[in-house]
């Protein structure tokens, strides 16, 4: 369980990081639906890391 809990964290602080990236590229860049894309993208992924958390919680409790 605790190695699932550390690969799981691990995959979300690669995803974010990947998301800021993401989202400083379209800063600088001023196509707008590469930015929209990336804003979704960035949202899929947040609402995906609030889902696992909540589910490992309820698998702790």
């Amino acid at each position: 369980m605790r190695n699932l809990l550390l690969l799981i964290s691990t995959i979300s602080i690669i995803l974010l990081t990947n998301v800021i990236l993401a989202l400083s590229v379209s800063l600088c860049q001023t196509f707008s639906l590469f930015r929209m894309v990336t804003l979704i993208s960035s949202l899929a992924v947040f609402m995906f890391i609030l889902y696992v958390f909540k589910k490992l919680r309820k698998q702790t409790n």
